[in-house]
């Protein structure tokens, strides 16, 4: 079993749900055909800072190897996690799977950046429209010389 491409890219996860693709590969002879039922076990794993369950937990059976989809849940808070796939096969063989990602963490770099990039044209506006000449500052005082 392994996470395709696509699924185990690092990416950050946003709403209520996300999509994780996974293949079961078994490349058994014809004479002894596959070795299914796969029971597949899907796991997110979140840190400490998540007010939540630690882990959650899907079970599945899957009667052919191929390709297949899994709906996991996304948590409310901002943080890490670790997808674990792990699959027994009839015979007892254990595989597993893993890859990282992110919940809700692009929101606030738009935010980090919805702060920088008005002072940063601010700035160049500044730099744009100094004074080009030596001019001598404004004097307030009565000497009129």
């Amino acid at each position: 079993i392994y996470i395709t491409h696509p699924s185990r890219a690092f990416r950050d996860e946003e709403g209520k749900s996300f999509w994780v693709e996974i293949e079961i590969v078994d490349n058994y002879r014809y004479p002894s055909g596959n070795q299914g039922p796969y029971h597949v076990t899907t796991t997110l794993l979140v840190p400490g800072n998540y007010q939540g369950d630690r882990t959650i937990k899907q079970n599945q059976t899957y009667s052919l190897p191929g390709k297949h989809r899994i709906k996991l849940p996304t948590v409310g808070v901002r943080t890490s996690g670790t997808v674990l796939v792990e699959m027994v096969d009839k015979n007892g063989l254990y595989f597993s799977d893993d890859f990282s990602l992110t919940f809700h963490m692009h929101y606030y770099k738009l935010l980090k950046w919805l702060l920088v990039l008005p002072m940063l044209g601010m700035f160049g506006v500044l730099v744009i429209l100094r004074p080009q000449g030596a001019v001598p500052l404004p004097s307030f005082s009565r000497n009129n010389d």
